[in-house]
């Protein structure tokens, strides 16, 4: 321990790059584990969709291919993080014909849960 210490005294520049460098590596991996054991869970997969749920989640519950939703949804509406309920709005349809759109993508069993 006191080695690491000494050289971090020598080469302070580096030793912080270090230290962020651990930090970052930890932030990633415990984001990693967290988003792995929640789509792990069979609850969140094939989910009815709601109003609230943002493309993204809804393509990660389905397992729809994001190029696959970007083409449904409209790759200008993305960026803007709208909810499917006002991007149903949007495009003028209801969120059943949306939701009915999504499920045509999705390669699970669309039976409802």
């Amino acid at each position: 321990m006191n080695r690491i210490w000494r050289l971090a005294k020598q080469h302070p520049i580096e030793g912080i790059l270090f230290l962020l460098a651990v930090v970052m590596v930890g932030f990633f991996t415990i984001r990693l584990l967290l988003f792995t054991i929640y789509w792990s869970d069979p609850s969140h997969r094939n989910i009815a969709l709601e109003p609230w749920m943002t493309p993204r989640y809804a393509a990660y519950s389905w397992r729809i291919p994001k190029e696959d939703m970007q083409a449904l949804i409209g790759k200008d509406l993305i960026p803007l993080g709208l909810t499917l309920g006002e991007i149903a709005d949007e495009k003028g349809i209801t969120l059943q014909d949306l939701e009915d759109q999504i499920r045509a993508l999705s390669p699970l069993d669309h039976g409802e849960k």
